[in-house]
């Protein structure tokens, strides 16, 4: 019996040399252990001769007390009756009286399953209860203290295997068993008659408890799927060589189906075992495979036959038969790389019958897979269970972890999804006891393959969830959070064996096909690219594709006529389009929609000429859903939501008065109405015109259309084109407030663009593709309008387009939803996935992989189908998990060597990575209806500002009383430039002063010198506020004019009988016309306004010839040309919108025009002053006539009596003045009189007033 103290004995054991603490009930004499603590003495010698429990507790783990402190045991502390306090504690929680019925385990909550802790079940009997007692006895002696020192070593004893073997844990592992080949009784010495597959799962689950994935592994993952399929379908041989060694753990097996070039298409394995007569010559490489290293025996599936299933049989493998050789991989114990090279096989050795050994293999999944299930939920219960325990003992801001809301939050979901799986795991099993057992695999592959994805699922989320609650202890190896740090490690080692979760959807694909075309503009009049790229798309793209279904979004045909100039609906192209429909594209669904060509010159929907109500595909959905219309697609994975709009203005002008588009109040309340009622696992909205060139209004409840972008998850539209020079290549844009994005997708017309879409387990993703154009030649034969008489499209020779690449997973990161895309899935996932469109077939092309511009080290797999060209490669998703940006790049030969490209970056934190779309990203992000009705109304504004402002303040000056001309602020101005010109006041920001000061005073100047000049402008600007710019014919193809004329205003287009149509396209020509119409000839107007004597003083050394650059002859002749420009602009109004009268006659721009050409040549300093002076001579100006408030100015002589006068008259001037509006030029003064009396003192030689001016001048000009 352990000696006792009492508490008052131990603490007197306190210093260096004599030590002893408490732990849970126990002493200990620490006096020799206090060098060696990994914390130092210190630590200890604190808790010295104390009861130290709770902060040994928050340190280390209980199995450090059995593996290192036994030797430091001195005794217990011991009460008066002999029981220790612990005891005692125990005895009162025992007598819990919630508790009715049997416990079992420390009554973690949750830390064991339900019937452990006084839950009742029908599945378990007296026998389970006894075995489960057995096991976890063995587990917690022999094994779980020296997990962590195997895992460190990569290495179990090989006692181990043999104590389990005796325990008869071997035998219950791998199932039923025949009891003569059993060399031990089964566990806790059940009859084998009794044992049911929830013994086995009793046994799995509690080795598991030990919280190590690499010993469950090494210890019975190899047997337990290597040795059933030789115990149910080998031969007695077989039997006899095997079963025995195996189970009592002397020999070793293992199951060998994996190879490089795929894991869980079984059917395509490549091992090959040639028939020799009397022996098989097995030659191939398996990978991955479990035991491999340590394995006696290896059971080989292998190809004896044909390709396909029908040709698979399992070899028994022995280690010493020569060509067989061991490669360990470091990751679990015992998992290997096996290449096998001319290994002869006695035909004895063949497992069951040849050619059937894809029936074993799928039999044996099952039990695999079940396997999996149990280990993979006890590791997550592991989570659980240890979570819980430190979360009641650590302690963060004044109390326990266990005591945070978020704690209990993340334990909650933990506990959720264990004990649904592990009722579903139960509920498996049991069904394994009553279906006759040539019906399990049938009936019950598929649910356990669903369960082995839901468990270890599971198991990834508690092992994630766990690692934050143990927060820095979850990635030390050892220590308090050995367990976590282990079984976050070893998640992937669940995912991918016994079939990867990806596996399970192969057959049930979570993967939609749309495609989506913009801007086809079927022209009966342009030979290149439009007509013809349509054709080509649907005779040689979309029959590759094969899509569900294809979108175009708007403008279907071209209706521009031959000079591209004026626009109208053309029948032929209507004609072409929907003839082209109806025969090429192969049954597949069209929807279509109006873009702003198709509305060209339109009074309204109901108008004849609107061909698209006969001709367009959607055109009754358009027409019954009053502009809106959707659909749905149901798939087993989730529900869809597709909504289109047309948002076109409901009268349409021809162009170019046609850009932008509408949304009116009732269109909004039915989008809304498609839109918000109903979740969707993804909505999508297509319309022809980005919102950057969309007006939308509200709905009646108030609705905007960023409320409809919370609910809606991707915006596709077209219409943009890719702009010019290359600045619209990527014209799309991410909202960060809706969560949402708008794709613009270029045009069919120039770039034969179409873009594929696919929705794989709920992540969008897309890839646009442009047809080979250089592989399209023009027309057929001239022909610009394919069509027979008969109405029969005339198709252009079949082109070949490389193979086109939509990587699915990873997502491309710049295009992600985080609020709205399961992205954790790629986290998850075990594959990479991706389509190959090709006209080839799988076989033919070769795929390569690189991942940031490395070889990527896992082939491809095509296991996808007819409409579904899904590819794989096996991936390792945690090692890109680093908070770094990584891309993805996938390669695509075809035989004719054409090669198809796609490259995707991605990034496994679910982070967003910034599109860089540049200028296209920044056109679609904004508004150019809003910027340009800002800058319209700002422009006018600045304008009359920079007019009125100027006048006001003149006016208001000559008011002010004692106001002299002399003492003005544009004289000030004046001035201030003449300072500068001296070269007083200088600074590196002179050159800038000065011009900042030039045009203040010439808009100051500019209402005094040019009066007349400044009413007309100001009189056009106001006008252009508040009357019709022009009255023009902008409906061409109305009955009359009520219809088809209208007056164009700032604010919109008015035609008769009141019909306001509010149109941003009046903007967009409001803000270039005041640009490059008004502004500029204001701007020139206002710079001829000072005269260039002005600007210039006459104290300076300038002299001779000077005049502004915008009065010389060859500057006004630029400008002139210039207003050609200008006017050509106004006058091609008249090509589009009915002629001269009234497009051109009623137009304020062209009279506007008019006057500032006779400004131009008339006006002030205009062409003809120029070429009248030029003829007298009078060239040359004189410096200036001096500015009467500027001494340097003063043109007389320098003797002293007339410079004093000079000063005196200009201080007496200053004296008179108002205080508030002269301007104090005294420094100046003294220091001209210094600098003239300076240069007296040097030069006092040279007496002449000639000299003295000159002198004045020069040492004025070297002041700096």
């Amino acid at each position: 019996m352990a000696k006792t103290f009492n508490i008052e004995e131990v603490a007197k054991h306190t210093i260096d040399t004599d030590c002893w603490i408490i732990i849970h009930g126990k002493v200990y004499d620490v006096t020799n252990f206090l060098q060696d603590h990994p914390g130092g003495k210190k630590v200890l010698l604190k808790a010295a001769g104390t009861d130290a429990s709770k902060q040994f507790d928050a340190f280390h783990n209980p199995s450090v007390l059995n593996k290192l402190a036994v030797k430091y045991e001195i005794g217990q502390i011991g009460s008066e009756d002999g029981v220790s306090p612990e005891e005692e504690i125990v005895e009162e929680e025992s007598s819990n009286p919630l508790i009715v019925g049997e416990t079992f385990g420390d009554m973690v909550p949750f830390g064991d399953p339900m019937w452990y802790q006084d839950w009742y079940s029908p599945y378990y009997n007296e026998s389970h209860r006894k075995l489960r007692k057995f096991v976890r006895d063995f587990v917690e002696k022999e094994i779980m203290p020296f997990c962590h020192e195997w895992d460190e070593a990569k290495a179990i004893p090989n006692e181990l295997f043999i104590k389990t073997a005796k325990a008869g844990f071997q035998g219950a592992i791998v199932g039923h068993v025949d009891a003569k080949l059993l060399p031990y009784a089964l566990p806790a010495n059940i009859d084998a008659s009794e044992w049911d597959n929830f013994h086995s799962l009793i046994v799995t689950d509690e080795l598991a408890r030990c919280g190590s994935g690499g010993l469950l592994w090494a210890l019975c993952g190899g047997l337990a799927i290597g040795l059933p399929p030789v115990l149910h379908f080998g031969s007695q041989y077989l039997k006899d060589k095997v079963v025995k060694d195996c189970l009592a753990g002397t020999k070793m097996i293992c199951l060998a189906i994996t190879e490089p070039s795929g894991g869980s298409d079984v059917a395509n394995l490549q091992s090959e075992a040639k028939d020799m007569g009397d022996h098989y010559l097995l030659n191939g490489e398996k990978k991955w495979i479990t035991n491999g290293v340590f394995a006696d025996y290896f059971t080989v599936a292998c190809r004896t036959g044909g390709p396909g299933f029908g040709g698979i049989s399992f070899l028994l493998v022995e280690r010493t038969m020569p060509g067989v050789w061991c490669m360990a991989f470091r990751i679990l114990l015992g998992t290997a790389y096996v290449t096998f090279e001319d290994v002869k096989v006695p035909k004895e050795n063949l497992i069951g019958k040849e050619n059937k050994g894809f029936k074993y293999i799928m039999w044996n999944f099952n039990s695999e897979r079940l396997g999996i299930v149990i280990q993979a939920n006890r590791f997550a219960r592991v989570c659980v269970e240890e979570s819980i325990k430190y979360a009641n003992k650590r302690e963060t801001f004044g109390k326990k972890l266990i005591d945070h809301p978020v704690i209990r939050n993340k334990v909650a979901h933990m506990i959720r999804q264990v004990e649904s799986t592990h009722a579903w795991m139960e509920s498996l099993t049991y069904q394994s006891t009553k279906i006759p057992i040539h019906l399990l695999p049938l009936r019950l592959g598929g649910p356990i393959a669903l369960c082995k994805a839901q468990a270890t699922q599971t198991f990834e989320y508690c092992a994630r969830e766990a690692a934050q609650i143990f927060g820095g202890l979850s990635y030390t190896r050892g220590g308090q959070g050995e367990k976590i740090e282990r079984l976050y490690r070893e998640v992937r080692a669940y995912a991918i064996p016994g079939g990867s979760e990806e596996t399970y959807t192969i057959y049930y694909l979570e993967i939609m096909l749309d495609l989506g075309v913009s801007d086809l503009h079927i022209s009966k009049f342009q030979p290149k690219g439009h007509t013809i790229h349509f054709l080509h798309f649907l005779q040689s793209a979309l029959p590759v594709t094969k899509p569900e279904f294809v979108v175009v979004t708007g403008d279907l045909i071209d209706a521009k006529d031959k000079t591209r100039t004026t626009s109208k609906q053309y029948l032929e192209e209507w004609q072409v389009y929907r003839s082209a429909v109806e025969q090429g594209a192969n049954d597949t669904t069209w929807y279509d929609m109006r873009g702003n060509h198709d509305c060209f010159d339109l009074t309204s929907w109901q108008a004849e000429n609107n061909m698209y109500r006969t001709y367009g595909e959607s055109a009754k959905l358009l027409d019954d859903g009053k502009g809106v219309y959707s659909w749905q697609v149901s798939k087993s994975f989730g529900d869809y939501n597709f909504v289109a709009v047309d948002t076109c203005p409901k009268k349409g002008p021809s162009r170019p008065f046609n850009f932008f588009g509408y949304l009116t109040t009732n269109t909004m309340n039915r989008l809304v109405s498609k839109i918000m009622p109903v979740k969707y696992n993804h909505t999508f909205l297509f319309s022809h015109y980005p919102t950057t060139t969309l007006l939308p209004g509200k709905s009646t409840e108030g609705y905007t259309f960023g409320d409809l972008a919370d609910h809606f998850s991707v915006y596709f539209c077209g219409h943009l084109h890719r702009l010019v020079a290359g600045l619209g290549d990527v014209l799309k844009s991410y909202n960060s407030k809706t969560d949402s994005l708008e794709l613009e997708l270029s045009d069919m017309k120039d770039h034969g663009s179409y873009r594929i879409v696919a929705v794989d387990h709920d992540l969008i993703s897309f890839v646009d593709v442009d047809l080979p154009i250089e592989q399209i030649p023009s027309a057929l034969d001239g022909r610009i309008v394919p069509l027979t008489e008969k109405n029969k499209i005339i198709w252009p020779k079949k082109i070949n387009p490389a193979p086109v690449i939509l990587i699915t997973n990873p997502k491309d990161s710049k295009y992600t939803m985080p609020t709205k895309e399961p992205l954790q899935n790629s986290r998850k996932s075990s594959h990479i996935r991706f389509l190959v469109f090709s006209e080839y077939e799988s076989q033919n092309l070769d795929i390569k992989l690189f991942v940031d511009d490395k070889h990527h080290p896992f082939p491809a797999k095509f296991v996808g189908k007819e409409n579904l060209p899904l590819w794989t490669s096996v991936w390792e998703p945690n090692d890109f998990d680093d908070f770094e940006t990584h891309t993805l790049r996938i390669e695509a030969t075809a035989p004719d060597g054409q090669i198809g490209i796609s490259q995707v970056v991605f990034r496994m934190d679910n982070m967003r990575v910034k599109i860089q779309g540049g200028f296209g990203e920044w056109v679609i992000w904004s508004s150019l209806s809003k910027l340009t009705r800002f800058l319209s109304i700002f422009a006018l504004l600045a304008m009359l500002t920079t007019m009125i402002a100027p006048k006001i303040y003149n006016d208001y000056e000559r008011q002010q009383s004692g106001f002299t001309e002399k003492h003005s602020l544009r004289n000030k101005i004046l001035y201030q430039i003449h300072q500068i010109d001296l070269g007083l006041n200088y600074s590196i920001w002179s050159g800038f002063q000065k011009h900042m000061y030039t045009w203040i005073h010439r808009f100051l100047q500019f209402p005094e010198e040019q009066p007349q000049v400044w009413n007309l402008c100001f009189l056009f600007l106001m006008s252009l506020f508040t009357l019709p710019w022009f009255r023009a014919e902008f409906i061409p193809s109305g009955k009359d004019q009520n219809q088809s004329t209208g007056l164009f205003y700032l604010w919109g287009l008015l035609f008769e009988k009141d019909q306001w149509i509010p149109m941003a396209d009046t903007w967009l020509y409001a803000i270039f016309s005041l640009t490059f119409n008004v502004a500029i000839f204001i701007l020139f107007f206002v710079w001829k306004s000072t005269s260039v004597h002005l600007l210039y003083c006459k104290g300076t050394e300038k002299e001779g010839k000077t005049s502004l650059l915008c009065d010389r002859i060859w500057f006004q002749s630029v400008v002139l040309v210039y207003w050609m420009w200008r006017m050509k602009e106004v006058s091609e109004l008249a090509t589009f919108y009915g002629g001269v009268w009234p497009t051109l006659i009623l137009n304020l721009m062209f009279w506007w025009l008019i006057i500032v050409a006779c400004l131009i040549i008339f006006g002030k300093n205009g062409i003809v002053t120029a070429i009248v002076s030029q003829r007298k001579h009078q060239d040359l100006q004189p410096v200036g006539v001096g500015l009467e408030i500027c001494p340097a100015c003063y043109d007389g002589s320098t003797d002293e009596q007339t410079t004093n006068q000079f000063f005196a008259n200009t201080t007496e001037n200053n004296q008179q003045d108002d205080a508030a509006t002269h301007i104090t030029i005294l420094p100046l003064e003294e220091e001209s009189r210094r600098l003239l009396m300076d240069e007296e003192a040097i030069s006092s030689d040279n007496s002449s007033s000639g000299n003295g001016k000159t002198s004045l001048r020069r040492k004025v000009s070297k002041k700096d």
